[in-house]
């Protein structure tokens, strides 16, 4: 056998669907990567292999196309059911009924539809055959008419009947017929196609003498329980049945890929790209209405031509969703294979990666054994992503991180590209590869990560606060990844540093240039109405202390107007460390107490220096437990 031949005989008796580097093919077969690598590329140009990803590359066979490629879950939740559609296709000699079951909007007609295109394009049927749809709850009030429609009839039959009328059934000869809302169809009528399916011959409406043969393969669709509205003797007949999940029950990266997809039906018909903002699209991607897949679609129409709507230049793209610098560019060419999101081992890995941190954090070990874990998962996943996603997400998270660390809480990240990839990456995985069923498993792990990481913690919740969906706790998994370069700086202040001021950003604007100033997260602020009593700022005080853990190194809480006794006897009550509360608060006071504080001056030292700060200055400290 030719090099060339092993290399190619290497990919053939992996799995379809499965990939493997250049290295790994050239461990295979025994040859120097460059040679393989020269012979990938012929095979390439040939058609017979495709590539993905860039770092490393990953090759695979190609796979003839299917009409099955368009059915959204293939490779994924459906696969089993897309598995026993090919089977009653291509049995002998005519195949086998199939029917579909599941919710309203599910998606059955069009199943139905590329069962057919699958059947023609394997042969099984001839090119001319049709595919005939008929609903039978369209004639759910005239059981007659159905029968006439279905079956046909003889001149003469009844009433009008004044020439003999082909039925459907004589239209599918060598075709399929659709038969929907199977379950209006009466008995009398089921009986008929039962025979039907057992010798391929019916009697038209008023023929009783010549029977008319056909061959017609069936599917039926129905929303009902199917022991209850079908003949037992006809479900006899229908050996293979399957059934089609709800909307929300399908993985995220199902139902991101078919919001998608309908965004792209909507670009081809005005002709014109569509912008969509990601929590748009994970909004729509957790549709939860009785219509299912029909009624996420009929959402994205509304979108699309409310924002159609707003535009007299065509040739501007339209954006769906708040207008917040983040979108996902579709246009009605965009091919499906490029809005598939993920594969579907993404939600197994991520389950088993919250496995190892928790295991990880419950051992003590370091942050950057934490920081590894998510880096070796998110490795060859990279190649595995959208492009398109990948920069809108990265986008989004490198905006969040400046608005967010950077500006308020003086945190920088690296600014390297690779750095923000990597977590882009994670983060898209996250978010389309963690089901909302399952979410609650990842709840030990954010407790374990706050308590480790406090600090660190109460900033990463913020950062991802309009980045992640809300309440998610699998958005833990990203916490090492993300803030290992920044976790000892965070978590080495030993003081709590608080804020309070008047007005709608005075607090939020010194807290901006201390942090800044000093390089870490210092102060947290809090900006109050002029009305607010001692009470309500108390009850803020003490949400954020329980989230910091923090042990008796003390806290300082530095205000801008008030008494002063007031506040520190409020705050007192229910804190057991050391407590400095300074008023008249300004940015070169709480300048000073931050330096103080990164330079870790004992608690005593900071109070007696805060005396220094002027005559309009007062302080009130407490160095033992609260009484």
């Amino acid at each position: 056998m030719k090099a060339i031949d092993r290399i190619y005989q290497v990919l053939v008796t992996h799995h379809l669907g499965e990939k493997l580097t250049t290295e790994q093919i050239a461990a295979a077969v025994g040859l120097t990567r460059g040679v393989v690598s020269s012979y990938l590329s012929h095979l390439f140009r040939a058609g017979k292999i495709v590539k993905s990803g860039t770092r490393p590359i990953f090759w695979e066979v190609s796979a003839p196309a299917s009409a099955f490629d368009d059915f959204i879950g293939t490779q994924g939740s459906l696969h089993a059911v897309v598995d026993r559609c090919r089977e009653a296709i291509i049995y002998p000699p005519n195949g086998l009924p199939i029917l579909i079951t599941g919710p309203s909007g599910v998606g059955k007609s069009f199943l139905a539809k590329v069962i057919f295109n699958e059947a023609k394009r394997l042969g099984k049927i001839t090119p001319d055959g049709r595919f005939v749809v008929l609903n039978a709850a369209d004639y759910a009030n005239n059981p007659e008419l159905l029968s006439s429609v279905l079956f046909g009839y003889k001149k003469g039959a009844f009433t009008g009947a004044n020439t003999d009328s082909p039925g459907l059934l004589d239209q599918a000869d060598h075709g399929y017929l659709f038969l929907d809302e199977i379950h209006r169809l009466p008995p009398a009528s089921q009986e008929k196609l039962f025979s039907l399916l057992d010798s391929g011959d019916f009697y038209p409406l008023g023929e009783n003498k010549q029977p008319h043969h056909v061959t017609v393969r069936f599917v039926f669709a129905t929303t009902e329980d199917i022991d209850n509205v079908l003949l037992k003797t006809f479900l006899r007949r229908v050996p293979l049945q399957v059934t089609l999940p709800a909307f929300i029950n399908r993985t995220l990266n199902e139902r991101t890929t078919l919001v998608l997809n309908a965004f792209k039906h909507e670009a081809d018909r005005i002709k014109q790209s569509i912008q969509i903002t990601l929590p748009t699209l994970l909004s729509l991607a957790n549709t939860n209405a009785p219509g299912n897949v029909g009624a996420m679609e009929n959402q994205v129409k509304l979108l699309c031509a409310a924002a159609y709507a707003q535009h007299t230049d065509k040739t501007v793209p339209i954006l769906v969703g708040a207008d917040n610098g983040y979108q996902i560019t579709i246009s009605g060419t965009m091919p499906l294979q490029q809005l598939q999101l993920l594969p579907t081992q993404i939600a197994p890995t991520m389950a088993k990666l919250g496995q190892q941190l928790q295991t990880s954090l419950q051992s003590d070990d370091d942050i950057n054994e934490q920081n590894l874990l998510v880096r070796q998962t998110v490795r060859p996943l990279t190649n595995l992503t959208d492009a398109m996603l990948i920069t809108a997400v990265q986008q989004q998270l490198q905006g969040s991180a400046e608005a967010i660390l950077h500006h308020r809480y003086g945190v920088r990240l690296p600014a390297d590209a690779s750095f923000w990839h990597r977590n882009a990456v994670a983060l898209y995985c996250i978010q389309v590869g963690t089901n909302v069923s399952r979410q609650h498993e990842f709840a030990p792990l954010s407790d374990l990560v706050r308590t480790k990481y406090p600090r660190s913690a109460y900033l990463f919740e913020h950062m991802l606060a309009k980045v992640m969906q809300k309440d998610n706790p699998a958005i833990w998994l990203l916490f090492p990844l993300l803030m290992q370069p920044v976790v000892k700086k965070v978590e080495s202040v030993a003081y709590n540093g608080i804020l309070l001021a008047h007005g709608q950003s005075t607090a939020a604007s010194i807290q901006s240039v201390v942090n800044n100033l000093c390089g870490n997260y210092l102060f947290e602020a809090f900006d109050m109405p002029i009305d607010v009593s001692i009470h309500e700022i108390n009850q803020q005080v003490q949400n954020y202390l329980s989230t910091q853990r923090a042990g008796n190194a003390g806290t300082f809480v530095l205000f801008d107007m008030g008494s002063l006794n007031q506040m520190f006897s409020e705050i007192k009550k229910t804190q057991d460390q050391k407590l400095l509360v300074i008023n008249n608060l300004t940015t070169a006071m709480a300048l000073d107490v931050g330096l103080r504080m990164q330079r870790q001056d004992s608690f005593t030292t900071i109070a007696q220096a805060s005396h220094r700060y002027g005559d309009t200055m007062g302080t009130q400290y407490f160095e033992g437990l609260s009484d």
